[in-house]
């Protein structure tokens, strides 16, 4: 549906911004 395209939409973001985080925060 297109509440699941938005819900992984956010979730692939989110997913992609902790990555960075984490990969920035323990450098």
């Amino acid at each position: 549906t297109e509440g699941q395209k938005k819900y992984d939409f956010w979730k692939d973001i989110v997913s992609a911004i902790e990555h960075n985080y984490k990969t920035t925060a323990f450098k």
